[in-house]
């Protein structure tokens, strides 16, 4: 990891690279899949991403929500 490139949320939670998806192509009944949507942290803040994950179950869009979650210490 080099100080002052963004770190993809993702993979620091422990998953493929090649893992998981965000969009699918409706046109061609959903058989076009990627992982289009990210969440990048600094590298100063990779070490506290705990978690990721694609809500799948979303409805309403050909983007499926991206979220992870952060420990961050208040002291």
């Amino acid at each position: 990891m080099v100080a002052h490139h963004l770190v993809d949320s993702w993979t620091q939670a422990g998953h493929p690279i090649g893992e998981g998806v965000t969009w699918h192509d409706e046109s061609d009944d959903w058989q076009t899949r990627f992982r289009l949507d990210y969440g990048f942290v600094s590298a100063g803040l990779a070490a506290n991403v705990t978690a990721a994950h694609i809500d799948n179950d979303a409805a309403g869009s050909d983007h499926q929500p991206y979220w992870f979650e952060l420990d961050i210490d208040d002291g």
